[in-house]
């Protein structure tokens, strides 16, 4: 059993990572307009089953495993289309919620007229709705977006996580449930249904309810066993989704045979190797393929209604490479390019033609910075050499030096604290024990008795905690040590540096009372 249930989230984790694929529309991307976003946005509630029937015959986790499946192929959709009337009327939800109440007002002619509209609804009605946009400080920047792309199946799906079943009518939770703080309007749809086992099979019932037109919109059903359970869900949501979010969605898979290559369609990244989309919109993109070293490949595709396709594509023409020979002293400086790490000097790396930005930096020296332009691929390689310059360290081994008296009193302050509280700990310890023996048991209900626990515990605790901090100290104080010490090694090279002098006028570094490191 535990090995199946294991089995069952694994694959549902395994299928939310592969499928998943955010594609969002450019003019989203670009905006930077939390209100647009909102206005793209579909909440979508999913609520666990509801156990009818024989309770005590329904597995939990064969339950919990349905809501998950079909959360996890709602994940996949990219975005969905909505009516004409349902995206009017959305937006003039949120427009709404951003309104004062007097404001709100002048509006509710508007939404009557819009509310018991057809859903091919007046054009009037629809540019009337957008002056009043326009006259909104808040949403009249991306009105014109709004207008121009509301009836594109451009909105994007937010899912909940599932949540316990309501017992309320879908309206009611609609709009009192939100997916996050920053959810000013609610669920937009919400999944919901029934479970019910009878011998080995589940009879399982699904809902869909749209708030915007007020009423369930499609109801489905699977009749399975535990372990066909997933698979079947899966199979008739991708039957169901289309009818649901009004998009006759294709499936594309490519195939590049090559762990290394990543695959982008119109600049978003899908994945590596093998990747399969199993709901996208109708429409023209743009695939591209890159590996590292290796020419960009691209290519254009048009998916049609409900088609199938399915692309092999490879990178094959290899960059020409220029070797760079990276000698900076002192060696062992680390290198950035572009600002990931590459190693520390000496070392060589190959590099195609293009502009790179290379960082050197070493602790006790000046960071360096500069650009290397690699305009041509030449047989012979390129050495890069020079010198960091040093830092003025004397302020730096100032630092060091005094971060190691720091963690020594410190040090010292923990043992001042934690010997006399460890000495009153077993002081109180040893005495409350004692009179308990002397008065029996009922000591403790006296009001002495009372006093020298409280007295005890506390003794007792304070020990702990200066004992912990004790010999946090002094791994702290070691610490600093050896990072001191590692600075004045670097006097062979850095010759401005300075011994400490300690009262004798001696070379060396005092630690306690009376031993020093020479």
């Amino acid at each position: 059993m535990i090995k199946k249930i294991i089995l069952l989230f694994f694959f549902l984790f395994l299928l939310s990572y592969i499928y998943s694929i955010d594609i969002q529309p450019e003019f989203i991307k670009r905006s930077d307009s939390v209100v647009l976003k909102e206005l793209f946005s579909i909440n979508i509630g999913i609520m666990n089953l509801k156990n009818i029937g024989k309770i005590q015959n329904v597995n939990p986790v064969d339950s919990q495993n349905a809501v998950n499946s079909l959360k996890n192929i709602l994940d996949t959709v990219p975005s969905i289309k909505l009516s004409k009337k349902n995206a009017v009327d959305k937006a003039i939800r949120l427009f709404k919620s951003k309104l004062s109440d007097a404001e709100k007002a002048k509006l509710d002619f508007l939404e009557r007229k819009i509310f018991y509209s057809s859903n091919d609804i007046d054009s009037s009605y629809i540019y009337q709705f957008f002056l009043e946009l326009q006259k909104n400080a808040t949403f009249s920047p991306i009105a014109k977006q709004w207008f121009e792309n509301f009836t594109n199946p451009f909105y994007i799906l937010n899912n909940s996580k599932p949540f316990d079943f309501i017992y309320q009518d879908d309206k009611t939770i609609s709009e009192s449930k939100k997916i996050n703080d920053k959810d000013s309007t609610g669920l937009d749809f919400l999944f919901s249904g029934t479970v019910e086992k009878i011998e080995n099979l589940y009879f399982i019932t699904f809902y869909v309810y749209s708030y915007l037109e007020n009423k369930r919109i499609k109801e489905f059903s699977i009749i399975s066993d535990s372990e066909n359970l997933t698979s079947k869900i899966n199979d008739k949501m991708k039957d169901i989704i289309p009818e649901i979010f009004l998009v006759n969605y294709g499936t594309l898979t490519i195939d590049t045979e090559d762990a290394e290559t990543g695959i982008y369609l119109d600049s978003n990244y899908i994945g590596k190797k093998n990747e399969k989309i199993n709901f996208i919109v109708p429409g023209k993109y743009v695939l591209s393929v890159k590996k590292e070293n290796y020419e960009e490949k691209f290519q254009n595709i048009e998916i049609a209604n409900f088609e199938n396709k399915v692309i092999k594509i490879k990178v094959d023409n290899e960059k020409k490479l220029q070797v760079v020979n990276f000698y900076i002293e002192p060696l062992g400086t680390k290198i950035f390019i572009n600002s990931v790490f590459q190693g520390k000097t000496p070392f060589k790396k190959a590099f195609p033609v293009g502009n790179y930005i290379i960082s050197a930096k070493n602790d006790l020296y000046q960071n360096y910075r500069y650009f290397l332009s690699i305009d041509e691929v030449k047989d012979s390689e390129i050495t890069v050499v020079f010198h960091l310059l040093t830092k003025d360290v004397r302020s730096f081994f100032k630092l060091k030096k005094t971060l190691y008296y720091v963690a020594f009193w410190n040090f010292t302050f923990s043992l001042v604290c934690v010997v006399p509280s460890i000495i009153f700990a077993m002081y109180y310890f040893y005495q409350f024990g004692s009179a308990q023996n002397n008065y029996g048991s009922g000591y403790i209900s006296t009001e002495e008795g009372a006093r020298n626990l409280s007295i005890r515990d506390v003794t007792y605790g304070l020990s702990w905690a200066f004992s912990i901090y004790s010999i946090l100290s002094v791994g702290w104080l070691f610490f600093t040590l050896a990072d001191y010490l590692s600075v004045k090694d670097k006097q062979d090279f850095i010759p401005i540096l300075e011994y400490y002098k300690n009262k004798e006028g001696e070379e060396g570094l005092t630690i306690g009372a009376g031993f020093r490191l020479r």
